[in-house]
């Protein structure tokens, strides 16, 4: 009787699977955000670790992963780095922070891609126009962290993000970042904790979405495409950090 109740139910499991597996919304959600440069690892000692930098992470290279980062200041502190990727896509770090008081900290963090020269592809064109664009994408994030004990610090970003597509075509939008930075007092254990990209969906704009039609109410004889608002990648990490063989 237990092993015809557990074949009728793992039946009924594989069907449901099967059901599900023709219908994409359900069991997916690739393609549905936008801006997923913004999961790019930076810095060389965070993209050493894999981005595991949540907790280990200090000073102004710290911001993109956690903005308490900066609490660990102990002085002003600059930071520049550039990155080369294959095609010619390429991309540089700004960012400077500074110590105001013994409990607070500011800092700037820029983040800016080039795509570097592709072709321009339509579906009349798929082969190329012989029009050549780039797609930058910038991030300019503003970050406040305070030092409430000696063991736990916060902090908070606003971040401005743009996608310029071809000069025609561009996406903005505000988002803020929080973290917090805890020193648990057990062998040395560190614990960070951060929510990055929270803020409202975007959409794509600009001329370079009217087309040219024959037919039109309108005047100029332009029509417009209307593009879906796109949520963002929100992320939540979660790390902790031990020096396991020492400080040194």
């Amino acid at each position: 009787m237990i092993r015809r109740i557990t074949l009728t139910g793992l039946v009924v499991f594989c069907f449901i699977q099967a059901q599900y597996r023709d219908i994409p919304d359900v069991v997916t959600k690739v393609a549905t955000a936008t801006a997923n440069w913004l999961k790019i690892e930076t810095g060389v000692r965070a993209i050493g670790m894999g981005g595991a930098f949540v907790a280990a992470g200090t000073g102004i290279s710290a911001v993109p992963y956690n903005p308490s980062g900066i609490g660990f200041l102990t002085k002003s502190e600059a930071y520049y780095s550039k990155s080369n990727f294959l095609v010619g896509i390429s991309h540089n770090v700004l960012g400077y922070g500074q110590k105001l008081s013994s409990q607070d900290f500011i800092g700037i963090h820029l983040f800016y891609l080039n795509s570097g020269e592709m072709e321009v592809t339509n579906e009349f064109y798929p082969n190329g126009t012989g029009e050549m664009f780039s797609v930058l994408s910038m991030s300019l994030r503003g970050t406040y962290a305070r030092r409430l004990t000696d063991r736990l610090k916060v902090g908070m970003s606003l971040n401005y993000l743009r996608d310029q597509l071809f000069k025609t075509v561009s996406m903005q939008g505000v988002t803020f970042d929080i973290g917090s930075n805890f020193d648990t007092g057990i062998y040395g254990m560190i614990l960070g904790m951060s929510i990055t990209n929270f803020g409202p969906e975007v959409r794509y704009v600009g001329p370079g979405l009217n087309v040219q039609v024959q037919d039109s109410i309108d005047v100029d004889g332009q029509l417009r495409r209307i593009t879906e608002k796109f949520p963002l990648p929100l992320t939540f990490r979660l790390g902790v950090k031990n020096d396991v063989m020492g400080k040194d």
